[in-house]
C-alpha cells in the first residue's frame, strides 16, 4: 500500500477543475437503485448492518446509448 501525502495530492490536483467537474456531475441525471442492507453477524459482538447506496450518471438519458 502506498500512502500519498497531502502535498503530493495538492500538486496533482487542480481544485477549480475538480469543483467544476463535481458541479457538472451533480447537475446531470442520476440512476439510484434502492439501497441494500447486509446483516453482518459477528461471533464476538452484536450483529451489525452494512448499508450500501449506489448511484451513477444516467448516460442513456444524456444521449450516450
Amino acid at each position: 500500500m502506498r500512502i500519498v501525502p497531502a502535498a503530493e495530492i495538492d500538486q496533482a490536483t487542480d481544485l477549480r477543475a475538480l469543483i467544476e467537474a463535481l458541479r457538472g456531475a451533480f447537475r446531470t441525471d442520476w440512476v439510484t437503485p434502492p439501497p441494500s442492507q447486509q446483516e453482518i453477524v459477528r461471533p464476538d459482538g452484536p450483529t451489525t448492518v452494512l448499508g450500501l447506496a449506489a448511484g451513477w450518471t444516467d448516460f442513456e438519458a444524456q444521449g450516450h446509448a
